[in-house]
């Protein structure tokens, strides 16, 4: 596949998913060429590497649906958010287990499980592991972020487990559903 199926393979995979994809000519956030807004990913066609989307397109993912839309640009407002309102609702009912699904998938929506949720999907579209997560990526670190999960040995692989997303992490990288509930 040439850069430009590998990217329209996975814009069409996500698209698939239900996560809404918007070309824009001017797309620029986090990461070069791409940027979440309104929950939704903008990014330049013929230009963005499928890396780039496959991790953004991973934070949106991980996120309880009543938050996806919420989401902008720094992901970390999302997350201090919702754990502002897990933290509420845990003081308002003590009762509350923190086991519970919704707080299970409020605490298992961070940066390893969207690492690993794109690693998945990457896999899933048949997209080379160098492609999903390149070298450059992570501070140059992403050649060892690949091989642990080539291995099923990276954190954010449980937190999928605990979050829903697939059985076991024997059975990672292949995910029971794409969308957190």
């Amino acid at each position: 596949m040439t850069r430009l199926e590998q990217i329209n393979a996975t814009v069409d995979f996500l698209r698939g998913i239900g996560l809404e994809l918007v070309e824009d000519e001017s797309a620029s956030g986090f990461l070069d060429t791409i940027r979440i807004d309104g929950g939704k990913l903008y990014y330049r066609p013929g230009v963005t590497s499928p890396a780039n989307a496959l991790h953004e397109a991973g934070h949106l993912a991980v996120l309880p649906q009543g938050y996806r839309k919420r989401a902008g640009e720094c992901i970390d407002d999302i997350i201090c958010e919702m754990c502002d309102e897990m933290g509420k609702a845990l003081a308002a009912d003590p009762d509350l287990s923190p086991d519970a699904p919704e707080m299970r998938a409020i605490m298992q929506a961070g940066e390893t499980e969207a690492t690993a949720w794109a690693f998945a999907a990457g896999r899933a579209i048949g997209l080379p592991d160098e492609v999903i997560i390149e070298d450059q990526d992570y501070d140059g670190e992403g050649e060892s972020i690949r091989f642990g999960l080539a291995l099923n040995a990276y954190v954010g692989i449980n937190g999928l487990v605990r979050g829903g997303f697939c059985t076991s992490v024997k059975a990672y990288p292949t995910l029971t559903k794409w969308l957190q509930d």
